[in-house]
């Protein structure tokens, strides 16, 4: 995608975005009332599928960097540390993984009822998504150049400040999903993103509501599906059958925003709000991420791959 597509199609979606948060801040409660569909099948592929290729994602880029840092040194030392460090970073982002794919706003909308401890967690996490490192390990091939290794850390940091930012973000606000709010409860009812629940902890407490119920605002998902714009095309850079692929690759991530995104208010886990700020953060850390990309490039200009 040339420079001038790409800040057009940026352009849109920062429109798009700001509508809906907008739109959202006056009918959220009448939008989610007209489009809650609980269990809904297509939503519910929509929104795992966008959670495991946020995750998925980053174990295969891992994996692809991991591989790389070891090509390009020849010390025995040096290797085994790289081995050590993205062997943690795999190991941990996959249970984290599991923990988020069981959560009451994903699978476990379809299990309600089950408690699953850390220990299942974990062991779903790594059986789903530990394999990927060793995939990008094996699909990098020998390729490796510094273009790409800068590029792979700065795109796994900002994957990692979006993870951990959001979570940040929705523990210091308190919005119960839509879905939540239809179970009748008392003192949970709808509220408009720019409010606060008072007595969060001792209403989730009382009902003994999971640890994500009240963290509607705003909405992850939406986030990460923005983020694959900036993700898709780094499969590019360390899978050579790609090479020549990431107009396709950017469209791909372009097409599956809006289904991803709109898959959490059919569920009733965000309003139109959440999907909006999600969007938007996603965007801007998409934007972050390419003038970090764009830097590293000027400076290994004869490095840096060509489209």
């Amino acid at each position: 995608m040339s420079g001038t597509a790409k800040r057009t199609v940026y352009i849109l979606i920062a429109s798009a975005a700001g509508i809906l948060f907008a739109a959202g801040t006056f009918f959220d409660l009448p939008a989610a009332q007209a489009v809650y569909r609980p269990n809904q099948p297509a939503a519910l592929v929509f929104t795992v599928l966008g959670f495991i290729l946020f995750f998925g994602s980053f174990e295969f880029l891992t994996g692809a960097l991991c591989r790389q840092l070891m090509q390009l040194t020849e010390s025995r030392t040096k290797r085994i540390l790289t081995l050590a460090v993205c062997g943690y970073v795999g190991l941990s982002t996959a249970v984290l993984g599991g923990l988020g794919l069981v959560s009451d706003s994903v699978l476990g909308l379809l299990f309600p009822s089950v408690e699953f401890s850390f220990l299942h967690c974990a062991l779903i996490g790594v059986l789903v998504f530990l394999p990927l490192v060793i995939l990008g390990m094996c699909l990098n091939g020998k390729q490796a150049d510094k273009t790409a290794v800068y590029s792979l850390i700065l795109l796994l940091g900002i994957l990692t400040l979006s993870f951990f930012g959001q979570m940040l973000f929705t523990s210091l606000t308190s919005r119960p999903r839509y879905r939540i709010t239809q179970l009748g409860l008392e003192g949970l009812t709808f509220l408009p993103w720019y409010a606060h629940l008072q007595d969060a902890a001792l209403l989730s407490e009382r009902y003994a509501l999971k640890r994500d119920a009240l963290r509607s605002f705003f909405s992850g998902h939406a986030m990460d599906a923005v983020l694959n714009l900036a993700i898709f095309p780094a499969f590019a850079l360390v899978i050579p059958g790609l090479q020549t692929k990431k107009r396709h690759l950017e469209l791909a991530a372009a097409v599956l925003i809006l289904p991803i995104a709109f898959s959490r208010m059919v569920l009733g886990a965000h309003y139109l709000s959440d999907i909006g700020a999600g969007i938007l953060c996603g965007l801007l850390l998409v934007i972050l991420y390419e003038a970090g990309a764009a830097k590293i490039t000027s400076r290994h200009p004869a490095e840096a791959d060509t489209e």
